[in-house]
């Protein structure tokens, strides 16, 4: 990661992503950072609930396709690396 990715423009970004019913249930952080191919993003969720959510791998796509969405949306011509991670 650090080959691609420079850690010293890691900026914290307004996120906004996840639905206000699931905001009990979840935190999030949401990075960008410059890459080898652009701006990236490392997007950081923490589950805040006992059990396993059956549907966690699917939501993480879909905030992620968000996320790029959102950047394309900004005028950007390429998509962005996006990285999910969940605790």
């Amino acid at each position: 990661m650090q080959r691609c990715c420079d850690l010293t423009t890691l900026s914290l970004q307004t996120s906004h992503i996840i639905d206000d019913a699931l905001r009990a249930q979840l935190s999030d952080l949401l990075f960008s950072l410059s890459t080898v191919r652009g701006t990236g993003y490392i997007y950081c969720v923490q589950n805040l609930q006992s059990r396993q959510e059956k549907m966690m791998p699917l939501r993480m796509y879909r905030y992620s396709l968000t996320i790029m969405q959102r950047h394309i949306e900004q005028g950007n011509s390429k998509f962005p690396v996006v990285l999910p991670l969940l605790f």
